[in-house]
């Protein structure tokens, strides 16, 4: 059934494509409108919010006509709009039109799973320059390198040929943004992203931010407030597609009283796509918890240690230059059953992780007693993930420009 849902796919992209490809004779794409989105219409948030807002704000010094933000969200809709910068709902005529008229599109998630929402209209990308920013530097795989066979016949058919010339719009032919040597090696085993099409640069995300929503001042706030007097733990654990070998914190006797005796706030955050973790607020002052849908790049900069597992948001902390702790009680199961790994797991990490639980409150406090050794473990880790050069948003756009030919 898998088979046939993936070959009626092929053909009807592709029907999709040629029906574009025909409107496109009328509706000229220009190059100077600009389409993005980000985690299936859903959110405004991560690389696509960071480079659509610079270029909302710099458009001008671009000869940029248009900067349009793409969401199938209401609430994300009226949030967008209340920082005045343009936006459309995905299925509305308006959004289609400039679909068709946009030259190039951003997203920074889903092209072409089957069955779930698209960052943007994908099957109206056909003609259009497509640029995947994607949303993280982590040792877990996401595509090719977690199938059980990563290199039978069969896999390699799919993701060089299936994906790359069944997707919707075209996506298999899209520019993808990486942030390393070793991230774009990723980007091809896993991905099947096309060399030529890879583009060298950083993640948007990790450089700046322009306006912030009234609920992400109000954390901010808050976070700046209880930084005076505590140090601020961040909580950011993956999704896992089976959570019975995983034991939350939470779960461990004398979490409530550890974060009491020493101090520290506790600010946990679901993984959007994580249907069974369960968090166990005790609704304590020592504990805060995010909405799934909070952007915790805009916290980085504030937290005092990054506790995750494998997530990238330990590569986003280490090039903040921030603490990071790999907590994985679930570690053997989640590299040989679950998703698997794209490298060795101590090259993308700066300490060995947590294994056993019983030891993760004492890791915690040693973490915070940091020695020289670990700070050159953490420069080799992080020249590793991100490269040595220090980039600014320009550099990024430009560099994305310079590649993609826009």
């Amino acid at each position: 059934m898998k088979i046939l849902i993936t070959v009626c796919d092929f053909f009807i992209n592709n029907f999709i494509n040629l029906f574009v490809f025909l409107i496109n004779l009328f509706i000229w794409r220009d190059k100077k409108v600009l389409l993005f989105g980000g985690w299936f219409g859903e959110k405004f948030a991560d690389n696509s919010r960071f480079l659509f807002e610079f270029l909302s704000e710099n458009r001008k010094k671009y000869n940029l006509k248009k900067v349009i933000w793409i969401t199938r969200n209401k609430n994300v809709y009226n949030t967008v709009s209340s920082l005045g910068y343009d936006v459309l709902l995905a299925n509305s005529f308006k959004s289609y039109y400039y679909h068709l008229k946009s030259g190039v599109h951003f997203i920074c998630n889903n092209s072409s799973f089957h069955g779930q929402k698209k960052d943007i209209v994908t099957v109206l990308s056909f003609g259009a320059k497509k640029v995947q920013l994607w949303h993280g530097v982590g040792i877990k795989s996401c595509g090719r390198l977690n199938k059980k066979n990563p290199n039978s016949f069969l896999t390699l058919l799919y993701y060089n040929f299936v994906n790359r010339f069944g997707q919707p719009g075209m996506w298999g032919f899209c520019y993808y943004l990486v942030t390393s040597e070793e991230n774009k090696r990723v980007a091809i085993e896993d991905f099947a992203a096309l060399e030529k099409r890879v583009i060298i640069a950083q993640y948007p995300r990790l450089i700046s931010s322009y306006k912030l929503t009234p609920n992400e001042k109000n954390i901010i706030d808050k976070l700046i407030f209880e930084k005076k007097k505590k140090k601020i733990i961040l909580f950011v654990p993956t999704f896992r597609a089976n959570n019975s070998n995983y034991i939350s914190p939470q779960s461990i006797n004398g979490f409530v009283s550890f974060l009491s005796i020493n101090s520290f706030l506790w600010v946990q955050k679901k993984h959007s796509a994580d249907k069974n973790l369960v968090f166990l607020n005790d609704q304590n002052e020592n504990i805060l918890e995010l909405s799934p849908d909070f952007d915790v790049n805009l916290l980085y900069d504030i937290v005092d240690l990054v506790i995750t597992d494998y997530s990238s948001a330990s590569s986003d902390a280490i090039y903040k230059d921030k603490l990071t702790l790999e907590y994985c009680p679930d570690f053997d199961y989640y590299k040989s059953l679950d998703r698997g790994f794209v490298c060795d797991f101590q090259k993308y990490h700066v300490f060995e992780p947590v294994t056993d639980y019983t030891k993760l409150f004492q890791s915690i406090v040693l973490r915070f007693q940091n020695h020289p050794k670990d700070y050159k473990n953490h420069l080799i880790t992080k020249k590793f993930l991100f490269g040595s050069k220090a980039w600014n948003m320009d550099d990024v756009y430009n560099k994305i420009k310079e590649v993609a030919r826009i």
